[in-house]
């Protein structure tokens, strides 16, 4: 597949990852199809064109993206019978970004987009397999599938008895499991794990701030005074290079049905990031202490509902392996870089700009 033309179908192309693959594909002369909805005011056209727009894509390579108003939960995509049948004449690959991220949904509705979503994008595939040139699916999933799992998480793993603290978690993980269903029904199906991801490696520009850099904000407005954060470990990787890490494991690889860790081999301590975030935007950090030394009793309701959807969701006790992704991309010149002061200092410049800005 290596420098072959694509026609690409994706949807979440007005989400971080989504959108900056397909900055990728377009301006490598790939055709892609983008499903979105209508949200507010904006249409779906206008969502996209304004997403790939932060990551300054080339205007000529706009010509090659076609808009599709849709929706992954409803029958057929919510796309009409005309517009199916051309897209399984023609789409090539699938990539599904489309998700609920946030923690605090209720199982149902969060479920209803993040599993019974994924199988409608799946049954489309299969569809487009039976008519068409399709090929393959890439299905993004998330590292923190591994839940509760207090050992080491390898790749080829899935379900080894964990347990959730999150619905999203717990959504993702049934995700996978639906893939590995159509896998057994024939469909080549990729999945990715990324971890937390960040903003742009040089720029740091991000889309929306959420996960690290909603602890980031609860710190410049002075709320704890401590966190329980000592010894605890994070993977960050920035959106650039999860992207093109996808884009080259996509083109170049003949394997099939394989799972990809998409984050460096070592991970940083929770503390650093902290740390530096804090510096970049005049923050004083919290002091880090251990979970058996943080007093959720001495809370206010607001605050632990806080830390319930931020810090307390995170089992930093997991070993998240990702040797053999990280030699596969090697070989192909990609090395996710060490979040060293210097890199996250970087990846929180854009942040802290906007802050200033909002003030």
């Amino acid at each position: 597949m290596a420098n072959k033309l694509r026609t690409i179908f994706i949807t979440g192309a007005t989400g971080l990852l989504g959108s900056y693959l397909s900055k990728i594909f377009l301006e490598n002369g790939h055709k892609v199809y983008a499903l979105a909805r209508d949200k507010g005011n904006l249409s779906a056209d206008i969502r996209v064109r304004e997403a790939l727009k932060l990551w300054d894509t080339k205007s000529s390579a706009m010509d090659n993206l076609i808009v599709l108003k849709g929706d992954i939960t409803k029958k057929n995509l919510g796309l009409d019978q005309e517009t199916l049948k051309k897209l399984c004449t023609e789409v090539e690959e699938i990539y599904h970004f489309a998700a609920v991220i946030n923690f605090n949904w209720l199982l149902l509705p969060i479920r209803a987009v993040n599993v019974i979503g994924t199988e409608r994008v799946l049954e489309f595939a299969e569809e487009c397999k039976k008519q068409g040139a399709l090929l393959k699916v890439n299905h993004i999933s998330t590292a923190y599938i591994y839940g509760d799992y207090q050992g080491e998480f390898k790749e080829n793993d899935l379900d080894l008895g964990q347990r959730f603290r999150t619905t999203y978690e717990q959504s993702k993980f049934e995700a996978e499991k639906s893939a590995n269903k159509y896998r057994q029904k024939g469909l080549w199906i990729d999945i990715f794990r990324p971890p937390i991801v960040i903003g742009h490696s040089k720029t740091g520009k991000v889309l929306k701030f959420n996960n690290i850099y909603q602890l980031l904000s609860l710190c410049n407005l002075g709320l704890f005074d401590k966190l329980p954060i000592k010894g605890a470990f994070l993977r960050l990787v920035p959106v650039d290079y999860i992207a093109e890490a996808i884009y080259l494991i996509s083109s170049r690889t003949k394997e099939q049905n394989k799972n990809y860790h998409l984050f460096p081999t070592e991970p940083v301590l929770v503390e650093k990031i902290i740390d530096c975030g804090c510096k970049m935007i005049n923050a004083y950090p919290p002091k880090a202490v251990s979970l058996k030394d943080f007093d959720l009793k001495k809370l206010s309701p607001a605050q632990k509902a806080i830390l319930e959807n931020n810090i307390l969701a995170i089992n930093f006790n997991n070993k998240l392996n990702s040797k053999e992704t990280c030699r596969l991309l090697a070989g192909y010149g990609l090395v996710f870089p060490q979040m060293n002061e210097e890199n996250l200092l970087r990846a929180f410049k854009y942040f802290a700009k906007k802050m200033v800005w909002d003030e």
